[in-house]
């Protein structure tokens, strides 16, 4: 094996630790030369999940910078990649691989106030997650927050509500906790729900849902950054329950939150339960 391909995961776990620490430019320049090293590949010897995972990394590094545009061009590569893999029967579960990186895109299209396309791609990601040999209930949870966060956009935000309160109960559930779900997705379905409370004016529900998730952020490190992300939405969000008590009418929608790396995380669920796979047959 050659050196380019022993250093293509490492350059790749780089890239994923930094987009869960929210390292934007460190995690970039590692997914661009993860990339460089596949460009320098063979199409015989191309590492299709390696390149999909690539891209998925690169296009999720860029939205979290902000370059929402750019973002969308290397999502779109990891969905075709995705697709291609599918087609060729090279996926470990080709529904999860897939969904994963429509929630990406879905999220995406959420910041570039596209809430048609976001609501396609979620609906879309839960229909191929539904068809999973193993869904998992971690991922399930990540593409209810993005349908959550798109209902709001479109302003349904008593669906929006029914949403994050899905989400949450998937997410802090024994099996996604179990998988390690990132934290953070959790923290974006206690915001979008207040954030839906608040909008349909139901400041009692609002700050209720706020001071769970107060509680919940004090007791451990949450977000991207070791908590400081996480607490300062809570407390902007909770200042959203607020207002809504004296006027309903003005609360604003949903703030941005996404549950962002849902391809990347998908990618690792859908290796470990083939690994386990392979593991159950060599014992039989």
């Amino acid at each position: 094996m050659s050196r380019a391909l022993r250093s293509l995961p490492a350059l790749l776990r780089e890239a994923e630790v930094c987009l869960w620490r929210g390292e934007a430019a460190a995690g970039i320049a590692a997914s661009r030369e993860a990339r460089a090293v596949c460009a320098t590949l063979p199409a015989s010897a191309m590492p299709r999940r390696e390149a999909r995972l690539a891209a998925n990394l690169h296009g999720a590094l860029l939205h979290l910078a902000g370059d929402y545009d750019e973002a969308e061009e290397f999502l779109d590569e990891a969905l075709a990649l995705a697709e291609a893999a599918a087609r060729h029967g090279l996926a470990h579960d080709q529904f999860v691989c897939c969904a994963g990186a429509l929630g990406d895109l879905g999220s995406n299209a959420l910041a570039l106030g596209d809430a048609g396309k976001a609501l396609a791609c979620s609906k879309r990601a839960e229909y191929m997650l539904n068809r999973a040999y193993r869904p998992s209930h971690a991922a399930q949870g990540a593409l209810r927050v993005t349908l959550g966060l798109s209902q709001s956009a479109i302003g349904d935000h008593a669906a929006a509500l029914r949403s994050h309160q899905q989400a949450l109960a998937q997410l802090t559930s024994p099996p996604a906790i179990a998988a390690h779900a990132p934290p953070m997705w959790s923290l974006a379905a206690r915001v979008g729900a207040i954030a839906a409370a608040a909008s349909l004016g139901d400041a009692q529900t609002a700050r209720g849902l706020a001071d769970e998730a107060l509680a919940a952020s004090s007791g451990a490190p949450v977000g991207t950054d070791g908590g400081e992300v996480s607490r300062e939405a809570i407390r902007a969000v909770v200042a959203m329950a607020e207002a809504a008590a004296d006027q309903p009418a003005s609360a604003p929608a949903a703030p941005w939150l996404p549950a962002l790396g849902a391809g990347v995380a998908l990618d690792g669920y859908a290796l470990q339960q083939a690994e386990v796979g392979d593991a159950g047959k060599r014992d039989e």
